[in-house]
């Protein structure tokens, strides 16, 4: 049988390898859809978030004014320990941890809002435009709500 092309093995062999390949594109494909849906989901769960806390909402809302968005303000400075208590809020009715950072525009860096400070690889990030007011000088800057792993224990 020297020079056969066709020998049962050559074929039993062809037919492992395609179905190898079927299998591998059926699990990529899969995995390409799950992971395309769970993104769709963190999107969808971050503007959820973001609509609440941005908003004048008593529990949860972080801003003073619907119209300017002006975030909570106490004596002409951000008042940062309702900021806080409403993160908080926030973060007990949903199983992501969320942190809020803002654009300070005289370090060019993000600060936080709060001290709470989430821990581990964010999830997905969302940036809102508000307003803030410090020592009676109001200026517009961009927050950034970034979505983490529940935190446990």
């Amino acid at each position: 049988m020297k020079g056969q092309y066709f020998s049962f093995d050559v074929v039993v062999a062809s037919l492992m390898f395609v179905l190898a390949l079927v299998t591998l594109f059926s699990f990529w494909a899969y995995i390409t859809q799950t992971s395309n849906q769970n993104l769709e989901f963190l999107r969808k769960e971050a503007i959820r978030i973001s609509y609440l806390l941005i908003s004048d909402s008593p529990n949860m809302g972080i801003i003073e004014d619907p119209l300017t968005h002006r975030l909570i303000s106490l004596n002409g400075e951000v008042d940062k320990a309702t900021i806080a208590e409403r993160i908080r809020n926030a973060n007990s009715t949903t199983r992501f941890c969320i942190q809020v950072d803002y654009f300070d525009p005289t370090t060019f860096t993000y600060s936080p809002l709060s001290d709470y400070v989430c821990k581990g690889k964010p999830l997905y990030t969302f940036y809102r435009g508000v307003r803030v007011v410090q020592s009676n000088y109001e200026f517009g800057t961009v927050l950034r709500i970034v979505l983490h792993a529940a935190q446990t224990g």
